[in-house]
Order: C-alpha cells, then structure tokens, then sequence
C-alpha cells in the first residue's frame, strides 16, 4: 500500500492539473502571435489570388491553393422536418440520439429505448476544495 494519504493524493492531482492549465495558457499566448501572422499571409494569399485570378501558387518552398470548405447548420428545423418527411429525404439526417434525453429515459426506465446502447462508466473526478465549503466523500 502506499504511504501516502488520500489528502496529499488529492493535493498532488490537483497541483498536476494546474501546471497543465499553466502550461496550457502559456502555450496559447505564444501561440497567438504566430497563429496570427499565419492567418494575414492567409489572407494576403487570398487577396492575391482574388486579384490575379489565380487558384494556386506553386513555388520551390511550398504550394498554396484554394479549397472549399463546406459548413451547415439548421436554420429553421420545422422546414427542414417537413421537407424530409414530404420527400422522403431521410439521408439528410444524422443518426445519432440525444444523450441527455436518453439518460432522462433510462433513469424513468431503468433501460433505454430500444435500439440504443447505453453505458454509464464511473470514474473519479477530483475538484479543489471551495472556500467556506466542506467536499464529503461521495459513493
């Protein structure tokens, strides 16, 4: 066993995630500078392509080249529902379950809906001590 107590286990934890959050935002901040001078060529590489009509640059150093980046969201769900269930456009949804309503279902349930899998994995979290509170070992 070790000689060590759950006391300074818990202090040790704790000081370790605090020098990785150190650590973390000493990392962004000299990050940040170069993160932004990389986007200003970015963005002087567009304007340049923009303006020469260009796609790419090829150059003993390196290519650059323009791409697509496609991105959607929902704006209005009920549209969407109706235009898939009058079209029949199942392919345009994700297949995935809402966690939290899930969980909601098990806990009134004891299991979930059927077809859904469901894990519930213990595992140990370790929060610094608040002021003026008193953290009880929980089970």
């Amino acid at each position: 066993m070790s000689s060590f107590t759950i006391e300074q286990i818990i202090e040790k934890y704790l000081d370790l995630r605090e020098q990785i959050e150190r650590i973390n935002a000493e990392t962004k901040a000299k990050l940040e500078p170069i993160n932004k001078a990389m986007e200003g060529i970015e963005s002087y590489l567009m304007a340049t392509a923009n303006t020469t009509g260009q796609t790419q640059f090829g150059t003993t150093a390196g290519t650059a080249f323009i791409t697509t980046s496609n991105q959607c969201g929902v704006a209005d769900w009920e549209a969407v529902k109706k235009y898939i269930e009058e079209n029949k456009a199942w392919h345009l949804l994700n297949k995935a379950v809402n966690k939290t309503a899930v969980g909601e279902y098990v806990d009134q349930h004891q299991t979930p809906p059927p077809g859904v899998k469901w894990a519930a994995i213990k595992v140990i979290q370790v929060r610094k001590k608040s002021a003026g509170k008193n953290l009880k070992e929980e089970v």
